[in-house]
């Protein structure tokens, strides 16, 4: 792989073309201010911005459009599984689903709602893991933190818990998830 795509949320984002020996400023735009993307396939994909929008690109990082998704939460992350179908992580446990390489995008079912996702990872298109977390702080010098990882094997219609746990100390949320396959993570 020698195609790469670095962004600032300054609006700058820069392309190589030779594994980062050299890199090239594609875009400097302060109203878009990419801080975190995913790529469907070579050209085409999504990013999301500092106040949380999902922007879409068609050429590699040149252009960006505005991508519209069915509600007003903002977007923490996104992540494509192939060159279609994709899922993004949003504020108040929402997650979106896009089967057109982000392009329009729809809710899925999450059931952490009075949770905050930090991290999704999926394998393929049905199964994948979704992290979240609350901290609840009943007084100024501790608070508990609340921490749920959860498992869909059919694309987000349904989940299941595998982990869920508090714990009254100092330890903050956890915020990211990485699986392999089926049984490593």
């Amino acid at each position: 792989l020698q195609n790469g795509i670095a962004v600032a949320d300054t609006g700058n984002i820069f392309r190589t073309t030779n594994s980062g020996t050299n890199w090239i400023q594609v875009l400097k735009n302060s109203s878009i201010r990419i801080t975190s993307f995913a790529f469907a396939n070579q050209s085409i994909g999504c990013g999301t911005t500092s106040d949380g929008k999902i922007y879409s690109t068609t050429n590699y990082g040149y252009n960006w459009t505005l991508t519209q998704y069915p509600q007003n939460n903002p977007v923490y992350k996104v992540h494509f599984v192939n060159n279609n179908v994709g899922f993004a992580i949003c504020t108040g446990g929402v997650m979106l689903k896009t089967i057109d390489s982000g392009l329009t995008w729809f809710n899925i079912n999450s059931p952490t709602s009075d949770y905050t996702s930090f991290g999704a990872n999926f394998i393929d298109e049905n199964t994948g893991w979704l992290l979240s977390s609350k901290v609840v702080s009943p007084h100024p010098s501790f608070h508990t933190t609340y921490t749920k990882i959860i498992k869909t094997t059919n694309g987000g219609d349904n989940w299941f818990m595998l982990y869920d746990v508090n714990t009254s100390s100092s330890l903050d949320p956890l915020y990211n998830i990485k699986f392999l396959n089926e049984n490593v993570g």
